[in-house]
């Protein structure tokens, strides 16, 4: 059984936190263009298409960014379409997705849950460490709104 994974950046290095630690945010001031946006619908599709054309058994979808929630639900439902679409074989798919959580709710939660992803959730430890360094873009600490994304993904299952 071949199996084939896709790593997909779907927002680019966009980010809706400011992490002390970004190892990404000076990457992106050193590129020509530091940020190229949320994938255009066409290439999203092309993609889908081209990951079936290639005959595995068994296709992975795996989302990464910056944060890849900043693509948005609408590109997270074409997605789907189009694998729902191109899928002809009816060949197992899987999902994962590393977020920070910032932006995860209840629709979050459900498409996940709907779709049985695999999610990462970015986590420094207890509170006072995570706050210390997983910052808002207002510099303000992440904690409570990361802990709130869990439970609604453990309320999701």
């Amino acid at each position: 059984m071949s199996d084939m994974e896709l790593m997909i950046k779907p927002a680019s290095g966009s980010c809706n936190m400011r992490c002390r630690y970004c190892f990404y945010a000076d990457e992106m001031q050193n590129r020509n263009i530091p940020c190229r946006g949320v994938m255009d619908a066409g290439i999203l599709e092309a993609l889908v298409q081209k990951a079936f054309a290639a005959g595995s058994d068994r296709l992975t979808f795996v989302f990464q960014g910056g944060e890849p929630t900043l693509a948005g639900l609408a590109y997270f439902h074409a997605l789907h379409e189009h694998i729902q679409r191109c899928n002809t074989r009816g060949i197992p798919v899987n999902y994962a997705l590393q977020t920070n959580g910032y932006a995860i709710d209840e629709q979050w939660a459900a498409l996940f849950a709907t779709h049985r992803y695999l999610v990462g959730l970015l986590l420094d430890g207890p509170k006072n460490i995570h706050d210390k360094n997983r910052r808002d873009i207002g510099q303000n600490g992440t904690f409570d709104r990361v802990m709130h994304s869990a439970a609604l993904l453990a309320k999701h299952g």
